[in-house]
């Protein structure tokens, strides 16, 4: 039997790990760190550069560095703003930051991931590519009410493949958070897996796929407006898009934030 890959005997008792960081108290957040840092330890910027740094127009996860470009453009496309202090929730190793550092005025990134190894190659990537002078900062941190942000200090929260990886309690959390820390005016764009059906699906352990319906009640729930945005996979072929991945942007609505802790407050 193979040891690694998704087949491999070291998948297959990752839900048993996930049931002993349950016994022990810790949450999903301390158990995908763990998950990621040592699918990480022995990586390095070097090795995922040497891997992808001549090769465009593909889409094989994480480690295609061609969608950071992508991903700017997007963003650009949908209203960032160099003067915006940007949220990369879930930056992984970089590759979005590197791609728009040079575009944000010095100091408004920041990065933030679960895997202390991603955010090492964070400031690896970045000092490779000379963009440390535009003062990114990187954070490591399970914790999804963003301590190391203050009130209204955000434009614009930027996740991709976070929510799709999350249960719903931690949805909760995320969203709490970005109400407090996003500024008046502010955006939070995500993207997330629905189930096209009724009913959610988990699959593969950490690959959550929830109802239409239940994601919109739960935005709802924290007071956000969400508008659903095109373009996200405009550049790959048809049979490489995600038919079930939804792009959106999340504004608060007007007084909703304010009814919604209330509301929060009042059911404690």
């Amino acid at each position: 039997m193979r040891l690694g890959g998704r087949r491999g005997l070291r998948w297959r008792l990752l839900p048993a790990v996930r049931v002993a960081f349950r016994i022990f108290g810790r949450g999903w957040n301390d158990f995908y760190a763990w998950m990621l840092d040592r699918q990480e330890r022995h990586n390095n910027i070097n090795r995922i550069l040497a891997r992808d740094r001549h090769v465009e127009g593909k889409d094989k996860g994480l480690y295609d560095i061609s969608r950071g470009p992508v991903h700017a453009a997007f963003l650009k496309r949908h209203g960032l703003r160099p003067t915006d202090r940007f949220l990369d929730f879930g930056c992984g190793y970089g590759r979005t930051a590197v791609a728009i550092l040079d575009y944000l005025e010095p100091g408004n990134y920041v990065g933030v991931d679960l895997s202390a190894e991603r955010i090492r190659m964070c400031h690896e990537y970045a000092d490779l590519e000379g963009l440390s002078e535009r003062r990114p900062r990187f954070v490591d941190s399970t914790d999804n009410a963003m301590p190391y942000l203050e009130d209204a200090s955000i434009d614009v929260i930027f996740a991709t493949s976070v929510f799709s990886h999350m249960p719903m309690d931690q949805w909760h959390e995320v969203l709490e958070a970005a109400r407090r820390v996003l500024a008046p005016g502010g955006a939070f764009i995500l993207n997330y897996h629905t189930s096209g059906t009724t009913e959610r699906n988990v699959s593969d352990l950490k690959d959550y796929y929830y109802p239409q319906s239940e994601v919109d009640a739960v935005f709802a729930r924290f007071g956000f407006e969400a508008e659903l945005l095109d373009g996200w996979h405009d550049d790959l072929s048809p049979e490489n898009r995600d038919p079930l991945l939804r792009m959106v942007r999340l504004r608060l609505a007007d007084g909703a934030g304010a009814r919604a802790a209330a509301a929060s407050e009042a059911a404690v």
